[in-house]
């Protein structure tokens, strides 16, 4: 297993951020740093998101429970890119960055940010899914067919 240092949003979908989180997990990522980006307008999906990466983590590597940090969002756009910079930047782990979850603003800047420091960053995910109805679905509930996980940082080589 390849420790790593996850970042991700958890915003109006928590199964946006879990699913990404789940597919890495199942392919040998260890996140056992976990920075979590939320508005304090979606709360209980933090608590959801929570119960859900701690029983992953606990399926697929152990009993011991990954370090989650929450970092407050505003709707500032460089307040959020300044935080998230100084993440991976301080960061001793490789970090994998989830874009699927969260404003345009949000994924842009991850995905900018994930290019500038590729050499700190193990992976850039998006899971795309190809149809509405599995937007809430627990990622192994959503038949193969239905989604494509991609990691951007692999696209083009």
């Amino acid at each position: 297993m390849k420790d790593v240092r996850w970042i991700t949003v958890v915003g109006w979908s928590p199964m946006a951020a879990v699913n990404g989180f789940w597919w890495a997990v199942k392919r040998g990522y260890r996140p056992s740093e976990i920075i979590v980006f939320n508005a304090s307008t979606v709360k209980a999906n933090l608590e959801r998101f929570r119960e859900y990466v701690e029983a992953i983590y606990r399926e697929y590597v152990g009993n011991k429970s990954p370090a989650i940090e929450v970092v407050e969002v505003k709707e500032e756009p460089l307040d959020f890119y300044n935080a998230l910079k100084r993440h991976i930047e301080q960061s001793k782990l490789d970090v994998m960055l989830d874009i699927t979850p969260g404003r345009k603003f949000m994924s842009a800047f991850v995905l900018h940010l994930g290019e500038l420091y590729r050499d700190k960053v193990a992976g850039i995910l998006y899971v795309h899914l190809f149809h509405r109805y599995y937007e809430n679905a627990p990622y192994p509930l959503i038949p193969e067919f239905r989604q494509k996980v991609y990691n951007l940082k692999e696209l083009g080589k």
